[in-house]
């Protein structure tokens, strides 16, 4: 990791590659752009890391995200998707102020080349 710095932190579901399950991690978001997806907030080991400026195209939020099925209990309106030249992560937040807020901080760390605000 090029930075420890963290822009923002928490828990996300993020529908699994394979079998399209949703799996409970924690997310980072490193001021240098680095999305980075953990087992848990003790950060031992990277599960997958995106960088924001290098590989996403684009962030869709709520009803722009399609082909998901939204997790039980969550609204459609948390939904986001991190879209790469490869592929297309999804997640979801607890509500959608929240998803709105990782949007909002995904959208900067793409831009800024340093993100210079911290969310926690």
């Amino acid at each position: 990791m090029s930075s420890e710095v963290i822009a923002k932190s928490g828990w996300l579901l993020r529908q699994t590659t394979v079998l399209k399950r949703w799996k409970r991690e924690f997310f980072v978001l490193y001021v240098d752009g680095q999305l980075a997806h953990y087992e848990d907030e003790r950060k031992l080991e990277v599960k997958g890391m995106i960088s924001m400026r290098k590989e996403c195209l684009g962030i869709k939020l709520g009803g722009m995200v399609n082909d998901v099925t939204v997790p039980d209990g969550r609204s459609r309106d948390a939904l986001l998707a991190i879209v790469t030249r490869t592929t297309a992560m999804f997640v979801c937040a607890d509500n959608a102020d929240d998803a709105a807020v990782w949007k909002f901080a995904l959208e900067e760390a793409k831009i800024v080349e340093n993100v210079r605000f911290l969310i926690l």
